[in-house]
């Protein structure tokens, strides 16, 4: 398809493939998608069944419980939207802004569909949820991440967060390496105007 006058060929791509809107706090049926696009991604490359399955949706019920009760916890959905197409959830992102102590928030289920890949919505996702870390006056943001998502890795350092360390897990995560990243606001930054975190 050759494209349309005056657009580019990565736009017309972009425009077949649809566009990418991130949208804040819950969506109708937010939960499910995310425990899906998990499964989907981990499953077939690392046999992550039941347990994980179990486990991921019982953390986030807690989360998602709290969004929005005004002490630092959120989530955003990648919607996609494309022309004569049903609206679909293709990425998540969740900032727990309570279990971690005051003034440090956790970045959480970070996760792109493959269909939604090279329309930016991860880039998106993290600034939108790092922008919120900074606005709510946290002072340090954790995450816990595989070692093998480079990719992902690569987002988190480019935004500003930095690795601590590394740990294999015991169980039915046995053999995996898991890594910490901690993102810091820088020194001298006064967060005191909007500090809502609690």
């Amino acid at each position: 398809m050759a494209p349309a006058a005056g657009m580019g060929v990565a736009e017309a791509m972009a425009g077949a493939k649809g566009v990418v809107e991130i949208v804040p706090g819950y969506q109708p049926g937010i939960l499910g998608r995310t425990v899906e696009m998990h499964m989907e991604y981990y499953y077939p490359r690392y046999n992550w069944a039941k347990e994980f399955e179990m486990t991921f949706t019982e953390g986030l019920l807690d989360l998602l419980r709290r969004v929005g009760n005004g002490k630092g916890n959120q989530v955003w959905a990648a919607v996609l939207r494309q022309h004569g197409a049903k609206e679909r959830i293709v990425g998540t992102v969740y900032i727990d802004g309570e279990s971690s102590g005051k003034g440090v928030a956790r970045l959480r289920a970070f996760i792109v569909d493959e269909e939604a890949r090279g329309l930016g919505a991860g880039k998106k996702l993290l600034r939108a949820a790092m922008d919120f870390v900074k606005e709510e006056g946290f002072r340090q943001c954790g995450l816990t991440t595989s070692k093998l998502l480079t990719v992902a890795r690569k987002m988190y350092e480019a935004e500003g967060f930095k690795p601590m360390g590394e740990y294999w897990y015991g169980g039915w995560l046995e053999g995996v390496c898991s890594m910490e990243y901690l993102w810091e606001r820088p020194a001298g930054e006064d967060a005191s105007s909007h500090d809502k975190a609690i």
